[in-house]
C-alpha cells in the first residue's frame, strides 16, 4: 500500500500556500505576497514529488522555524521519512501534524495509511474513520478506508466499499489498485488481470501496460506460474532500463519460490531507500521469507516500529 500512499499523497496536496502560512490581505487591498513560510513549505512538497526527500526535509525545516505551528510541513516530512527510509521518524511527523490541528482529515488519513504499512490495525481503522468524519465527500478516504477494512478482516465489507465506488466513480484510479490486490489474494487471476489493466490505462502508465500485457499471455498459456514468469521476464527488461523498482521484482521472485533472487532485489531496494521497502513486513508476497535470517535482518534494519 505504499507506493499507493506516495502516489496519493503527493497527488493531494495543494499547490497553494497551506492556511497558516497564508497572511491575510486587509479589506480592499491587493493579497499580499506569499510569506517566506508558504515558500519553503511550496519548495519542499515540489521536492518531494520530484524525489528529493533530503532537500525536501531542509525546505520544510526552514518552513517549521518561520512558521512553528505549520501541521502541513510535519506531515509532508513524515512522507519525507518514509521516502528515507525511516519509518520511526514517520511516525513522530505524523503524529506533531495530528496535535497541531486534530481536524485535518488529510493528517488522519495519511497516518491511517502509515499505520496500517507497519502492521497497526486496529489504530489504522480507527484513525481512517476520523478521516472520514472530517471529509466524507473525500473518494480517497473511501478507498482507502475499503481497503484497510478488507486488510484487516473485514473483508465484505471492504470489498463491496471499493466495488461501489469503482461503479460510481469508474476513472478513479484507487478502487481499481485495491481491488486488483484483492483479487489477487483471493486467487481470481482473471478479474485480476483485469483490474490491473484498468489501472494502467487510468494512469496512461505504458510500462505497466506491458506487464499486463505479458502477464495475460502467461496466464493463457501456463495458468498462475506462467502469469508470474512472464510478468518477471518483463519486469526485468524494464528495471534494466531504470523504469522499474527492484522491490516488484523481489515480490514477483518470492511468489515464484525464488527465495535468493527475491532477497538480491530486496537488498537492492533497501540500500536505494525504496520507498515500498517499509512494507516488506505486512506484505504477503514475503511470507515464505520471514524464517530467513537475511530477510530478518533486514526488517530489523528498517526499524519498522511495534505493532503493539
Amino acid at each position: 500500500m505504499i507506493a499507493a500512499l506516495m502516489v496519493l499523497l503527493l497527488c493531494a496536496w495543494s499547490t497553494q500556500a497551506p492556511p497558516q502560512a497564508q497572511p491575510q490581505a486587509p479589506p480592499q487591498a491587493q493579497p499580499q505576497a506569499q510569506s517566506p513560510a508558504a515558500s519553503h513549505y511550496l519548495r519542499g512538497v515540489e521536492l518531494l514529488r520530484n524525489q528529493d526527500p533530503a532537500g525536501a526535509v531542509a525546505e520544510l525545516d526552514e518552513a517549521l522555524k518561520l512558521a512553528p505551528q505549520l501541521a502541513e510541513a510535519y506531515d509532508a516530512k513524515g512522507l519525507a521519512a518514509l521516502a528515507q527510509g525511516n519509518p520511526a521518524s514517520a511516525s513522530g511527523e505524523f503524529r506533531r501534524a495530528i496535535d497541531l490541528n486534530p481536524s485535518n482529515a488529510v493528517a488522519h488519513h495519511w497516518y491511517a495509511t502509515y499505520l496500517f504499512t507497519i502492521g497497526r490495525y486496529a489504530e489504522s481503522v480507527q484513525e481512517i474513520e476520523k478521516a472520514q468524519s472530517l471529509d466524507p465527500a473525500s473518494k480517497s478516504v473511501l478507498a482507502d478506508k475499503g481497503d484497510l477494512l478488507w486488510a484487516t478482516g473485514r473483508t465484505d465489507e471492504g470489498a463491496a466499499l471499493l466495488k461501489q465506488l469503482a461503479t460510481t466513480e469508474p476513472d478513479f484510479v484507487s478502487p481499481h489498485r485495491y481491488l486488483k490486490g484483492i483479487y489477487f489474494a483471493s486467487g481470481d487471476y482473471g478479474l485480476y488481470l483485469d483490474e490491473w489493466k484498468k489501472e494502467s490505462s487510468l494512469l496512461r502508465d505504458s510500462s505497466s501496460l506491458k506487464l499486463v500485457d505479458a502477464a495475460q499471455k502467461g496466464f493463457a498459456a501456463r495458468g498462475f506460474r506462467g502469469m508470474l514468469e512472464n510478468t518477471l521476464e518483463e519486469q526485468k527488461k524494464l528495471y534494466d532500463r531504470g523504469l522499474l523498482s527492484p522491490y516488484l521484482l523481489a515480490q514477483t521472485a518470492s511468489l515464484l519460490g525464488s527465495k535468493a533472487e527475491a532477497l538480491r532485489y530486496l537488498q537492492i531496494a533497501f540500500d536505494k531507500h525504496d520507498e515500498q521497502v517499509i512494507q516488506i513486513n505486512n506484505d504477503r508476497a514475503f511470507e515464505n521469507l520471514h524464517d530467513d535470517p537475511t530477510y530478518r535482518d533486514l526488517v530489523a534494519r528498517l526499524g519498522i516500529p511495534s505493532k503493539g
